[in-house]
C-alpha cells in the first residue's frame, strides 16, 4: 500500500515538473515570438517612413531640392548602417532608393549630352547660331555636373563625363572661331568692292565738275 502511494506521489511530482517545464518553455517561446513581432513591426514602420519620404522627394519639381533630398537620404543611410540594431531590409531599401535617385540625374544628364553632341559631319554643316546654342547647352551641363559631383557621381565617373564634355566644348569653340574668321574673310572682298565703287563715283563726280567749269 505504501509502495503504491509512493509511486503515485512520484508520478504526480513528475507530471508537475513536466508541466512546469512545458509552461516555462511555452512562455519563453511566446516572449521570443512577441519580441520578433515587435522588431518586425518596427522594421516595417521604418520601411514605410522611408518610402513615404522618398515619394515626396520624387514629387519635387525643383532638381536642386531633389538633389538635396538625395544627399539627405545618403546621410541617413550611412547613419543607419552604423547602428547596432540595423536591419538588412532597411539597408537594402536605402540602397535601392539611392540608386534610383542617382539614375534619375544621370539619365537626365545623358539626355542633355546626347542633345548637344555633334558628329564631325554635323559640326561641319551646322549653322553658327545653332552651334552657339549647342555650346551653351554643354556649358550649362557642366555647371549641373559640378553641383552633383559629390552626390550623384563617383570621382571616376565624374572625370570621365567631364572630360568628354570638355573635349566637345573645345571642338565647338574652335569651329566657332573658324566660322568667325571665315565670315571676316568673306566680308573683305565686298568691302573692297564697295570702296572701289565709291572711289569711282567720286572720280566721276570730279570729272563732271571739271567739265562744267570748262
Amino acid at each position: 500500500m505504501k509502495r503504491r502511494k509512493l509511486v503515485l506521489i512520484s508520478l504526480a511530482v513528475v507530471v508537475v515538473i513536466a508541466a512546469l517545464i512545458f509552461g516555462v518553455a511555452r512562455h519563453n517561446k511566446t516572449q521570443a515570438e512577441q519580441a520578433i513581432q515587435a522588431r518586425n513591426a518596427k522594421v516595417d514602420q521604418t520601411l514605410t517612413a522611408i518610402r513615404a519620404q522618398h515619394k515626396k522627394n520624387v514629387a519635387l519639381k525643383d532638381d536642386a531640392k531633389r538633389l538635396q533630398a538625395l544627399a539627405n537620404l545618403e546621410t541617413r543611410s550611412e547613419a543607419y548602417s552604423l547602428r547596432a540594431d540595423r536591419k538588412q531590409p532597411v539597408i537594402a531599401l536605402y540602397k535601392e532608393l539611392i540608386n534610383k535617385e542617382k539614375a534619375y540625374f544621370t539619365d537626365k544628364n545623358q539626355k542633355s549630352l546626347k542633345k548637344n553632341k555633334l558628329t564631325d559631319d554635323q559640326l561641319k554643316d551646322i549653322k553658327k547660331k545653332d552651334l552657339q546654342a549647342k555650346l551653351a547647352g554643354l556649358n550649362a551641363l557642366t555647371d549641373v555636373l559640378n553641383t552633383q559631383r559629390d552626390i550623384v557621381y563617383t570621382d571616376k565617373n565624374f572625370k570621365t563625363l567631364s572630360t568628354e564634355i570638355q573635349h566637345l566644348s573645345e571642338r565647338y569653340a574652335e569651329r566657332l572661331r573658324q566660322m568667325t574668321q571665315d565670315e571676316g574673310q568673306a566680308s573683305q572682298p565686298a568691302e573692297s568692292s564697295n570702296t572701289a565703287s565709291e572711289s569711282q563715283s567720286q572720280q566721276d563726280q570730279t570729272d563732271q565738275s571739271a567739265s562744267a567749269i570748262c
